[in-house]
C-alpha cells in the first residue's frame, strides 16, 4: 500500500471516527476497503457498532455480511464487541443483520 493510500485511509478513519453526520459515517462504513484493513482500521470499524445512529451500526453487519468478511479476521476482543453490541442492540434490524452476519 503506497504512502498515499495510508494517508487517504488514516483521514477516512479519522471521519469515521469524529464527523458529527451519521450520513457520513454510513457511506465510510460502505465504501471503505475492509479486504485489506490493517487491525487497528478494523477496531475502529467495530467501535462503530456502539454508533448513535442506528444506520451506522446496521451498516457495519450488512457490509461484513454482503462481502463475507470471516469471523476470524478480527482480534479476539473486536469478535467479542461484534457479538455483544450486534445481538443485544436495541433496534431489530442490527440485531437481525448481526445474526445474518454470524451464521453465514
Amino acid at each position: 500500500m503506497t504512502e498515499y493510500v495510508q494517508v487517504i485511509r488514516g483521514n477516512l478513519i479519522q471521519l469515521l471516527i469524529e464527523d458529527p453526520r451519521e450520513y457520513v459515517r454510513e457511506l465510510i462504513v460502505d465504501h471503505f476497503s475492509i479486504e485489506d484493513a490493517t487491525p487497528g482500521e478494523l477496531t475502529y470499524m467495530v467501535k462503530k457498532t456502539q454508533d448513535q445512529a442506528n444506520c451506522v451500526r446496521l451498516a457495519i453487519y450488512k457490509r461484513l455480511a454482503r462481502e463475507h468478511i470471516s469471523f476470524d479476521k478480527f482480534s479476539e476482543s473486536d469478535r467479542i464487541s461484534l457479538l455483544i453490541n450486534g445481538l443485544n442492540d436495541h433496534d431489530a434490524k442490527v440485531i437481525d443483520a448481526c445474526r445474518i452476519y454470524l451464521v453465514q
